[in-house]
């Protein structure tokens, strides 16, 4: 995702790919499902995660 700062320089946001890293690492560790939900709110982004009992 990107977006244009006041200086019109690009913006390259890592936390969705480093969210989704963060997850897999967990499912292979754990060999369960981590789900993750996103849902756009009027400011911003609400991130859902969904970890499994272990």
């Amino acid at each position: 995702m990107e977006r244009k700062t006041s200086e019109n320089k690009l913006h390259k946001s890592m936390a969705m790919k480093i969210t989704a890293d963060r997850a897999m690492i967990l499912e292979q560790k754990w060999k369960k499902k981590v789900e993750i939900y996103y849902e756009n709110v009027e400011i911003g982004t609400k991130v859902v995660v969904s970890l499994p009992e272990i």
